[in-house]
């Protein structure tokens, strides 16, 4: 089990997609909060330290690849994943090359995102 002092926010504009990532995460012993939009995702980490952030690319207003941008330049040490149901292999290969450690496609195996999770937690490298 994770020590209960890794956090992680889930950014996703779906309150389902939210709530069903962070049960699953939670059942891994996370810490886990949400945000509905990338402007609250980056009110929530000016309040508190994330370790990792599994962001949706299309977000209303700032988008997911904005919203990682902003969390690299004011949260370097932040990790972060990105899913979504618009991905073209474009914005997947732009994300990977900027530093996004990896990119799922909605819908996406549960399994496979905790492994990820826990990969990218374990390591600081990307590969992931």
């Amino acid at each position: 089990m994770p020590e209960n002092n890794i956090r992680i926010l889930i950014v996703d504009d779906e309150a389902l997609v939210c709530w069903s990532l962070s049960r699953a995460l939670q059942e891994e012993g996370y810490e886990v909060s949400t945000a509905q939009s990338g402007e609250e995702a980056l009110d929530i980490m000016t309040e508190w330290r994330f370790d990792l952030v599994v962001t949706d690319l299309r977000l209303p207003q700032l988008n997911g690849m904005d919203l990682f941008r902003e969390i690299k330049r004011r949260f370097p040490q932040c990790k972060v994943l990105m899913i979504s149901a618009f991905g073209t292999p474009q914005v997947r290969d732009e994300a990977m090359k900027e530093g996004v450690l990896r990119f799922f496609d909605k819908p996406f195996d549960i399994k496979e995102l905790r492994e990820s999770v826990r990969s990218a937690l374990r390591t600081t490298d990307s590969t992931v």
